[in-house]
């Protein structure tokens, strides 16, 4: 390679060259100074001053040795050591020599704040490398001392701090020598590299970048800023940014064809881009060099793989297996293959296998348990019973069941289980709770649950199984309790606060729940879940703005994150513009046209769009894209044809859906309801026998009330919900029982919802439907406790105030305005709520303010006719020519139309007060 440099010419002096070699260094210049202080040594090889110079060239191109080497022939040809010394401590302490280093500082004695400065950092150095680390500590002390904003003695005492778990003052420290030095990049590069480490890729990208970008004397060397590309790729990898880290990558490889990792993550690349050839070429260069290299032996089993090589594929997962007997991924993949050769039970052997060698690895004994219950539920060649013996793999069994859930299997192993340590006792629990949960058995579940804290009471993962059977028994404010104690276990647990986060919501407090996802997006900025739950908070909150805001945001910081642009795609939707809806999804359908989930968002947006038959088709395409092991798209297809009044085509389709997946129950559930619909009574009653097959007789009565519910056989759906409430009663059960009851003409049909009300009187949503029952009847003292009951616990619900508001308007309770202003306050869109309110404030006389309200009340399109009356009451005593005339028009047509309302007989007699007897 050539260099562009001009030699000096023949008649050149030494000292001239050394000269114009010292202009060079200072300049950064070093491959040019190298090239005259070489001239000068071909003449004289004992040059002292050259040697020393072209040592402080290797020096700050980090080639140590060289360094080292040169720093060495100047002493030897005479040059004092006081001129080098620190240069040498350094040259030694980048070649790992760290007690050569010490040893030359001993004899170095500087002058100047900046030497002492530098001999300092380089001792600390030394020192920690040492593992001295307070003599190291005392060093940066002293440095500090001298200069309180040095970054290096920063970066040293940083180091110590991470060394010994202290990631917050290390973070402290780097940010410190940023703000000091900020055109330090080593100082850049340590934070970059702690935020790595950390996995905070969106600020170590930024931090490493500018640290790249840095010019000067404190420029990153080339071996320096290669280490951090190589991080930085990897982050950009991580956060699915595979375009950038392809053309970071691309300089790596022309800079280090061979160096292995930069070959790793070139395959990682290449198959971003599904170039599985050329991937399997840079692993090969990587296992060239690393024959034992697990990630790339894995990468490369996925590579064989996706090529249809099973056969080689297993053996690199062999060799995997062999270094890392319980790596589950490699044990999982080895299971995969052997199950797409039909090969089940040499799947299950293989892993049992692993497992009988690796009893303590959690990992394979919840694969193997994972497998048993596949293999259980699909072929019917394992034997569930197996292990009978092994505790903890029978309680991974029952877990792994349920997923799948196979309720009644799940129950059986669990029955024959026997815990013998109080870990099993709970971890048994804790799926007995699951399995509960997932089979509409709430009051079992709760029952569990609260045993299990009583047993329990250090166990965070038991209040957060208590805190879910409360949030299914629908009792929310105990819910809130059982959290605020597994937080006070466990403050720093992401679980707790994301389960803090769904309560919030589900009792609409989104505001709580925006804050709390705020701090942890603050804590976790690269976590695309986090975003994904805020947008959520924001859409059930109704706050489209913000949601689309924040989502276009995330969208333009992570355009290749598919989650965030399908997050945004529904964002859309949310704020009623599907066109842009429909823009955005076909955007991403063309750049990944056989991705089955883009398929379904196309298809959602197409239909809210009005494009119906491009929808369907759209969401057809994604079932024949998905996999048969994935029903939920056929599920959507059918909702979505039913949607379009297609019944035949979604009967069809979820016929079709239950060959491929008999056990889907929802498959089931939605094909009874659809039939029943129909007048397909007869048709839609078998399929409750297949729910009672599964082992769901709860679940089974449900579906039979609703069939029955749906032909209009309400007392026989009271039967059925009453079957399934003796068996496991639920808040939801309870309130479906009273309305079927309700509209069979039973007598005393809110039994259900006073016998669950005494169970459970904290739940809100029993106490809501109660009141509503006792205030329809004329119970107003029973409906107002039940609706004070409410706000015990959901202080801004507007129902209950409004409700109240009513009943305490009736009962001349001066707090009747106050509760209405909450009320309005709390849902200032509803226009039964303004209609409260605005006629409370026309009974005390505050027409205005009472009228501007009943005036937006009544834009409601339909708005009822209760509230016009009120309207017209209103208008009529302001005793204006106009709104008295507007007044007589609003009754005059309330006269005409023949809707019932309770006021029709008060609104007759005001016409006639208006316009005189006999009026029509």
């Amino acid at each position: 390679m050539g260099l562009s440099v001009t030699a000096c010419g023949p008649g050149t002096t030494t000292g001239e060259r050394i000269d114009r070699a010292e202009q060079n260094l200072a300049g950064g210049e070093y491959r040019e100074a190298e090239v005259r202080l070489k001239q000068v040594l071909q003449d004289n090889r004992d040059n002292g001053r050259a040697w020393r110079m072209l040592g402080r060239a290797s020096l700050a191109q980090g080639r140590y040795e060289d360094a080292v080497h040169q720093f060495e022939r100047a002493r030897e040809s005479g040059e004092p050591l006081d001129t080098f010394a620190l240069a040498l401590a350094q040259a030694h302490l980048g070649s790992g020599e760290d007690a050569q280093a010490l040893e030359v500082l001993e004899s170095f004695s500087p002058d100047e704040d900046d030497e002492r400065l530098r001999a300092l950092v380089v001792e600390g150095n030394a020192l920690s490398r040492l593992e001295r680390s307070d003599e190291a500590g005392a060093a940066y002390a002293r440095a500090l001392e001298i200069d309180s904003g040095h970054a290096p003695a920063l970066i040293g005492q940083a180091e110590l701090a991470s060394a010994a778990g202290n990631d917050d003052r290390a973070r402290s420290l780097l940010e410190r020598a940023v703000e000091a030095q900020p055109d330090y990049a080593p100082a850049r590069a340590a934070l970059a590299r702690l935020d790595y480490s950390e996995n905070q890729c969106e600020r170590a990208i930024d931090g490493f970048k500018k640290a790249l970008d840095q010019s000067g004397p404190s420029a990153l060397h080339a071996g320096q800023q290669f280490q951090l590309r190589t991080f930085l790729a990897d982050c950009q990898l991580r956060t699915d940014q595979p375009e950038a880290a392809a053309e970071v990558v691309a300089g790596l490889v022309k800079a280090a064809p061979d160096n292995p990792y930069v070959n790793y993550l070139q395959a990682i690349i290449d198959l971003r881009f599904e170039r599985i050839d050329d991937a399997a070429s840079h692993l090969q260069r990587v296992l060239n060099a690393d024959p034992n290299n697990v990630r790339s032996l894995m990468l490369m089993a996925s590579v064989k793989i996706a090529q249809g090589d099973s056969q080689t594929a297993q053996t690199y997962l062999d060799r995997v297996i062999a270094r890392t007997p319980d790596n589950t991924d490699a044990l999982r993949m080895r299971a995969n293959i052997y199950l797409r050769q039909g090969e089940e039970q040499k799947a299950l052997d293989s892993v049992r296998s692993a497992y009988e060698e690796n009893e303590d690895a959690p990992g394979v004994r919840s694969l193997l348990a994972e497998i048993m219950a596949g293999l259980d539920a699909e072929t019917g060649s394992a034997d569930i019973s197996e292990g009978g013996s092994d505790t903890a793999l029978q309680i991974d069994l029952a877990a792994a069941l349920a997923r799948q859930g196979n309720d009644a299997a799940a129950r059986a192993v669990m029955q024959r289980v026997t815990p013998g340590t109080a870990d099993e006792r709970a971890r048994l629990a804790l799926v007995r709770i699951g399995t509960d949960l997932a089979a509409g058995r709430t009051a079992a579940a709760v029952s569990e649950a609260e045993s299990l804290v009583e047993q329990s009471p250090e166990n965070t993962r038991a209040y957060r199984a208590l805190a879910r059977a409360y949030v299914a028994d629908g009792q929310d404010a105990r819910a809130a309790e059982a959290l605020v104690r597994a937080e006070e276990l466990a403050p720093d647990d992401a679980g707790v606060a994301r389960d803090q986060v769904r309560l919030a919501v589900q009792q609409e407090r989104y505001d709580d729940a925006a804050q709390r996802l705020q701090a942890l997006r603050a804590a976790s900025p690269d976590d695309v879940q986090l975003t994904l739950d805020l947008a959520g908070v924001y859409a059930a909150a109704g706050r489209t703005e913000e949601l689309v805001s924040m989502l276009t945001g995330a969208h333009e910081d992570k355009p290749d994150e598919l989650r965030i642009a399908v997050a945004l795609t529904n964002a859309y939707l949310a704020a009623a513009e599907p066109e842009r809806a429909v823009a955005l999804a076909d955007e991403l359908v063309e750049t990944h046209a056989d991705n089955a989930d883009l398929r379904r968002v196309q298809g959602v947006a197409r239909l809210a769009a009005e494009q119906t038959d491009a929808g369907l088709e759209s969401l057809a395409r994604a079932v024949e894209l998905a996999d048969d092991g994935q029903p939920a798209y056929r599920f959507d297809l059918a909702q979505a044809q039913l949607g379009a009044g297609r019944v035949d085509a979604a009967v069809d389709t979820l016929q079709a859906l239950r060959e491929h997946a008999p056990d889907f129950m929802p498959a089931v559930r939605l094909l009874a309801a659809t039939l029943a619909s129909q007048g397909r009574t007869d048709d839609a009653l078998p399929l409750v026998e297949v729910l009672r097959d599964n082992g769901n007789p709860v679940a089974a009565s449900i579906l039979e009330g609703d069939v029955r519910r749906a032909a209009g056989q309400n007392r026989e759906a009271a039967a059925a919900y009453e079957s399934a409430f003796a068996e496991s009663p639920s808040a939801e059960l309870a309130i479906g029982l009273f309305e079927v009851r309700r509209q069979a003409g039973i007598d005393a049909p809110q039994r259900s919802l006073e016998d669950w009300s005494e169970r459970q009187p904290d739940n809100t949503a029993v106490a809501l439907r109660l009141g509503q029952w006792y205030q329809s009847n004329g119970e107003d003292a029973a409906a107002a406790e039940q609706y004070r009951q409410v706000l015990d616990a959901r202080p801004d619900n507007a129902i209950a105030l409004n409700n109240l508001a009513v009943i305490y308007q009736a009962q001349d309770d001066s707090r009747a305005l106050s509760v209405a202003r909450r009320a309005h306050d709390a849902a200032p869109d509803s226009p039964a709520v303004a209609d409260t309110l605005g006629w409370i404030l026309v009974q005390a006389g505050q027409l205005a303010e009472g009228i501007e309200l009943l005036e937006t009340a009544t834009e409601a399109p339909e708005s009822p006719a209760g509230i016009r009356y009120h309207l017209a009451y209103a208008l009529a005593q302001r005793n204006d020519a106009g709104d008295e005339e507007r007044a007589i028009e609003i009754l005059r047509d309330l006269g005409d139309s023949k809707v019932a309302f309770d006021e029709r007989d008060e609104a007759r007699q005001l016409l006639e007060e208006l316009v005189g007897e006999g009026t029509p």
